[in-house]
This record gives structure tokens, C-alpha cells and sequence, in this order.
């Protein structure tokens, strides 16, 4: 299979910590992204910016024994993919066990993030 064909990329228990900006260059139909169980903290939005929408994606493992060995996210800097989810353009994936959203490092549920002051700053909204 071609890499432009991928469509599911599992890079969850790698112990990532970062993505470089070109990582998922060509992969033009990629509509599942898993990233949990890394120790990544921050996600850059040039990262997905061409990647296809509806993309679903695997933050974090929300089953409580994971929590632990999950990724530390800096939730603030997840800003910009709340303004995706809110367009309708990234979802988190979603099972009995639960979504898995990011579980923030400070503490804050991903639902309570609140991103006002960000996009007054960054955006000028």
C-alpha cells in the first residue's frame, strides 16, 4: 500500500514526545490518527493543518490504570483543536470505555478548557 493511501495510523505506546511539523506529510487520506499512551505535551496545529477533515483522533487512554502512563498535555496549547472540534472538523474517538480526549497535565478536564484569552491573543478575536 502507498503511503498516500494510509487511512489509519496507530502511534499510540511508542514513548513519543514530540512531532516534528512534516511528520504526516502525503498522507492525504488519513481520517485516524492514535497518539496515546506517548509522552507527548503539546500537539502544534502546522502538524495536522493538512491532514483530510473528518479526522478522528486517540489522545489519551481514558481507562483509569492509563492515566498514568499517558500523555502529559498541555491543554492551553490544544486551543486551536478546540476551534477544530467546534467547526465539526476533529473528533476524538469514542468508545464504551469512553473519549479519548486529552487528559490535561494541570489537572482541567478537556470540556472545562477554557480558550478565550488564547484566541484574543493569538487570533485577535
Amino acid at each position: 500500500m502507498r503511503q498516500k493511501q494510509l487511512e489509519k495510523l496507530f502511534l499510540g505506546e511508542n514513548k513519543l514526545t514530540e512531532l516534528d511539523k512534516g511528520v504526516f506529510a502525503g498522507l492525504e487520506k488519513l481520517r485516524f490518527l492514535d497518539l496515546n499512551e506517548n509522552f507527548i505535551s503539546t500537539l502544534s496545529e502546522a502538524i495536522l493543518k493538512h491532514l483530510p477533515r473528518l479526522l478522528r483522533v486517540v489522545m489519551s487512554d481514558p481507562t483509569p490504570e492509563k492515566k498514568e502512563t499517558d500523555n502529559p498535555w498541555d491543554c492551553q496549547s490544544l486551543c486551536w483543536l478546540q476551534e477544530e472540534m467546534k467547526a465539526g472538523k476533529v473528533k476524538f474517538w469514542r468508545t464504551t470505555a469512553g473519549t479519548f480526549e486529552p487528559l490535561c497535565a494541570d489537572g482541567r478536564r478537556w470540556d472545562d478548557l477554557v480558550c478565550g484569552e488564547y484566541f484574543d491573543k493569538h487570533l485577535g478575536h
